[in-house]
């Protein structure tokens, strides 16, 4: 009944914004490819990290120390999380994977699929009047990296 609110960490957050941009590749098996390679589509399982040198990114989101064994990882929030999100090449290519994804129709209905595929739930009419305004000013792609972004897709209550 009760749970401690927890933000997704590295591999969660990655497959999420694969799988709601309909890019993830559930491909089994096989060679694994670079965790920052924007061509890898694969579950984040199946990605590559090397321990002796470890990608920035795969840092900033608290990675187990490849040195010691490491039951629990630490869990923190901290700013370099937020300007991944707004910065990289990952984030930017699953926004705009989003925004293809969406048919055609009104704004509004545009946006009521969009809340449908990342939140599994249909916006209020102030979260319609806002992303129809948000629209109106700026591309899709603007928009889907926005809603990607919150925390309600970020973080586990």
């Amino acid at each position: 009944w009760h749970a401690n609110r927890r933000r997704l960490d590295l591999e969660q957050m990655r497959d999420t914004f694969l799988a709601v941009a309909g890019q993830l590749n559930t491909t089994m098996f096989g060679r694994p490819a670079s965790i920052t390679s924007t061509e890898n589509l694969r579950r984040t399982i199946y990605s590559f990290v090397e321990r002796q040198n470890i990608p920035n990114v795969v840092q900033t989101f608290d990675f187990a120390n490849t040195d010691t064994s490491t039951a629990r990882r630490v869990q923190t929030t901290v700013p370099q999380q937020a300007l991944y999100a707004m910065n990289s090449d990952f984030v930017a290519n699953a926004a705009t994977a989003l925004a293809e994804r969406l048919g055609d129709g009104t704004d509004k209905d545009k946006i009521t699929e969009l809340y449908s595929l990342v939140f599994g739930r249909l916006p209020s009419e102030e979260e319609l009047t806002l992303g129809v305004a948000f629209v109106d000013q700026m591309p899709w792609e603007q928009y889907t990296q926005v809603i990607l972004m919150t925390n309600e897709l970020m973080f586990i209550d």
